[in-house]
């Protein structure tokens, strides 16, 4: 278990092509977030943190391929975000 969970969360970041599809995302669910706000809504929190969480996923995958360490890093705490965003959303 150890091994695989490891291996996917250390694993060579895949290029900037899908990080880039990560990074647009969480920049379309900051935008929605923000365009709440405007209007006066409430509750964004889940969408602050789903969207930090979309970005650490971008950036570990945009990053060069020697720096398995720092993606994983970023991965981790991606997760940790996102589990953080569903409490919220409880």
């Amino acid at each position: 278990m150890r091994g695989t969970l490891s291996d996917t969360l250390f694993r060579e970041p895949e290029g900037v092509g899908s990080g880039a599809l990560w990074l647009v995302l969480a920049a379309g669910v900051f935008g929605y977030a923000a365009f709440l706000a405007s209007r006066g809504g409430s509750g964004q929190a889940f969408l602050v943190m789903l969207g930090g969480a979309l970005s650490c996923f971008g950036l570990a995958e945009s990053l060069p391929t020697r720096y398995r360490w720092p993606a994983g890093v970023l991965r981790v705490l991606g997760v940790i975000g996102g589990i953080g965003a569903i409490f919220v959303a409880l």
